[in-house]
């Protein structure tokens, strides 16, 4: 009904809301639980027990993966962080969700990839264009393009970039690496600290 009760495992509390109108579905995944309706949807974060609410975008295609939940259509992205608590609205549309990890999503926009980052609870800038190789897992990726390889961090929803072309790459969980085509040697980017190391 017009009810809404989301459970967070920490405490084993039910948390209760009532709504204007029953929900058109629910999604739970991670620590994000949503409850969409056609004007507006709320969202129920498992690590700070509450709900929030957002304006509905019509027509918009969903997507989610563990932490977060994503909204968008050609002129706007409206996303959920179950980590952050916190809807997060960008002006901007896309056409895919190309990459979906726990911990963040990259979106193809007419910028480029933008990513968003559930452990930050929002948008980045640009990274690089959709034809980037790029090599996802958890909260981490490289993007190669050309004469440069790119690190994302979801942990700090930044990206830097070595400048080499690279022979090939690998992410899992928090770091990633790059083979330098010119020397063979690794370089490694972490995550945790937003940066590479030779």
């Amino acid at each position: 009904g017009n009810v809404l009760s989301g459970m967070d495992a920490f405490s084993g509390q039910w948390h209760d809301i009532t709504i204007a109108s029953p929900p058109s579905f629910l999604s739970c995944d991670g620590t994000a639980g949503l409850s969409v309706g056609p004007t507006e949807i709320h969202g129920f974060s498992a690590m700070f027990a509450n709900w929030v609410a957002a304006p509905a975008i019509a027509g918009a295609t969903f997507v989610r993966n563990d932490d977060w939940a994503m909204f968008y259509d050609s002129t706007q992205m409206l996303a959920y962080s179950g980590t952050r608590a916190r809807f997060e609205y960008a002006p901007i549309g896309a056409t895919a969700i190309p990459y979906s990890e726990d911990c963040f999503a990259f979106a193809d926009t007419t910028f480029g990839l933008v990513a968003f980052s559930a452990i930050r609870g929002a948008f980045s800038a640009p990274i690089a264009p959709a034809s980037a190789r790029v090599r996802p897992s958890v909260s981490v990726a490289t993007l190669a393009l050309g004469n440069q390889v790119i690190g994302y961090s979801a942990l700090q929803n930044t990206f830097a970039s070595e400048p080499a072309a690279s022979l090939s790459e690998e992410a899992a969980g928090t770091v990633a690496y790059a083979l330098t085509a010119s020397t063979g040697l690794p370089s490694c980017y972490s995550a945790i600290t937003g940066a590479w190391y030779t």
